[in-house]
């Protein structure tokens, strides 16, 4: 077994300007019938109620497909999925989910063109408030920084429910931050003095100088309480009012990363409008079944 330290976690979800929200008297919807409302009126001052990473697609996957599907049919289908369940992908969560996002391109929810836009081309939309709305983690903030007017606000709003969905309304999407977590080789030479240095690194004290000075979220309780940035704030104020807590890029799609490129291309062609629903969701059932059926490849359990 492999043992991994994580130093940064990334929570996701729907981020916008608090300011121009605030001008335009524009209500954080909870539900999505509440979105719809209000996208329609985000329509009528000529403004794209939503845009995505569209050459990144795994953007669209986190930010709109999986959590609608996690709040339309709730963890345990979602479990099923990531578990290689035969048929999991076809159930009535995750076909709803793809259904809302092909009505919303139809409804011209999607910014045009968004498809072909690369992540900070995307955010710069939204920063230019040509898009009202985009998906994506806790990093958005420090990662536009350079080009945001100081005038403009991040602040995160959970993705919509559905009013009858089987899944809990309050679901959230986190990971932990693979590409900046420690590890400790079983041959290194000192491996005592660095897993001391790893207790002091996750520490409280150090873990608010970190959040403090570079404005992230550390996976450690209470650290948050040094955290200077309201769009930071925002986003973890989202994530306490969730019960149930999920997964994604951590896991699954170092997993099975078959499964994962059908699962992007597909939502990037249900935006495209080049497939439909169902041919998405059988896009991603059969590459899960090749995958179920091909003894070389670990399984793992979600």
């Amino acid at each position: 077994k492999t043992y991994v330290i994580p130093m940064f976690t990334n929570l996701y979800g729907w981020w916008y300007d608090g300011p121009f929200f605030a001008k335009n008297k524009w209500q954080v919807p909870s539900s999505i019938s509440e979105f719809e409302a209000l996208a329609n009126q985000i329509k009528k001052k000529r403004v794209a109620p939503l845009t995505t990473q569209g050459i990144y697609p795994g953007y669209a996957l986190w930010s709109y497909f999986l959590p609608l599907a996690v709040k339309y049919g709730g963890i345990d289908m979602y479990k099923d999925a990531m578990n290689l369940k035969p048929g999991a992908w076809k159930q009535e969560g995750f076909l709803k989910a793809a259904q809302k996002i092909d009505e919303w391109v139809k409804k011209g929810y999607f910014e045009k063109g968004c498809i072909g836009m690369n992540h900070t081309e995307s955010q710069m939309e939204a920063i230019a408030h040509r898009a009202a709305i985009i998906g994506c983690g806790s990093w958005l903030e420090a990662e536009m920084s350079k080009v945001a007017p100081k005038t403009f606000k991040w602040r995160m709003m959970a993705v919509p429910a559905p009013k009858n969905g089987k899944g809990d309304p309050t679901s959230f999407y986190m990971d932990q931050d693979i590409a900046t977590s420690w590890v400790v080789p079983t041959k290194s030479k000192h491996p005592k003095i660095a897993l001391d240095f790893l207790r002091y690194m996750t520490s409280l004290e150090n873990a608010k100088y970190v959040s403090a000075e570079k404005g992230a979220v550390i996976p450690v309780n209470g650290s948050e309480v040094a955290l200077k940035s309201e769009a930071l704030k925002s986003a973890i104020a989202v994530y306490k009012k969730a019960k149930t807590i999920w997964t994604y890029s951590g896991t699954y799609q170092v997993w099975y990363p078959t499964i994962n490129k059908a699962l992007e291309t597909g939502v990037q062609a249900l935006i495209s409008q080049e497939i439909t629903p169902e041919e998405y969701l059988e896009k991603i059932e059969k590459a899960a079944e090749k995958v179920r059926n091909d003894s070389s490849i670990p399984k793992h359990t979600y």
